[in-house]
């Protein structure tokens, strides 16, 4: 690991035990992601103002997620992503800028056009079968925001949800999305030390279906398996 690491960055971890004439390896990419505490919740409304995201430590997908399909460059799509946490919600806000903006679908289609996708693990060290995550999308669609939930066992939604508070804006070539989510909908406590498991996606499209996306993690683009997302702690502050 170097001496200043990246939290947003992956690092590529490689351990090896020798017994005799049996070796036995494992590689796994790690990050080192700190979800930061806040004592004053960021206001849900699509917009940035100002400071409020200020204490989150930022993932910059264009820089650090893989990219899939014909990406351009940051001109042609660019994100960072934000959380926070208190006692009983966690935040989440994204901002996205993409050159040509096209949201012409509905329910859990809307991965097809401009549009997010969130990756839960909630269980990562017990979960060894991989099925306990939650996955959802936001996009803004003709008719509005929308919030669809993929993936949800255990927890008490699924399809369209909007009882979650959240938020999508769009002004110019930018798109901000925020949620906060209660703890209790994900039936899962939080609190200082604890882990999840995580991935986070941006969807492109410019007229023709999906042509690209970043994925920040993995488990949801090429497969459902929360085993491939990435890491994400919560602690108390920097």
């Amino acid at each position: 690991i170097q001496s200043k690491i990246e939290y947003d960055e992956p690092y590529n971890i490689k351990a090896t035990l020798q017994v005799e004439e049996i070796s036995f390896s494992l590689e796994r990419m790690v990050t080192f992601y700190p979800c930061l505490r806040t004592t004053k919740a960021p206001v849900i409304d699509g917009q940035f103002s100002p400071g409020e995201w200020n204490d989150a430590i930022l993932i910059r997908l264009d820089k650090f997620a893989k990219k899939e399909g014909d990406w351009k460059g940051p001109d042609d799509l660019s994100a960072t992503a934000y959380f926070l946490w208190d006692d009983e919600q966690a935040y989440f806000a994204m901002r996205v800028v993409d050159d040509v903006f096209h949201q012409p679908y509905l329910g859990g289609e809307i991965w097809k056009g401009d549009s997010i996708q969130i990756g839960l693990g909630l269980s990562p060290l017990e979960d060894i079968a991989g099925v306990y995550y939650a996955e959802g999308g936001m996009a803004l669609t003709q008719r509005g925001n929308l919030l669809w939930v993929y993936h949800a066992p255990g927890i008490p939604y699924e399809g369209e949800v909007q009882e979650v508070n959240f938020a999508v804006g769009r002004q110019g070539n930018e798109i901000i999305y925020e949620a906060a989510i209660p703890y209790r909908s994900l039936n899962f406590p939080i609190s200082s030390g604890a882990w999840i498991g995580l991935d986070i996606m941006v969807n492109d499209s410019d007229g023709e279906g999906r042509k690209s996306w970043m994925e920040w993690g993995g488990g949801l683009a090429r497969e459902k398996n929360p085993r491939l997302f990435w890491d994400m702690l919560f602690i108390e502050k920097k």
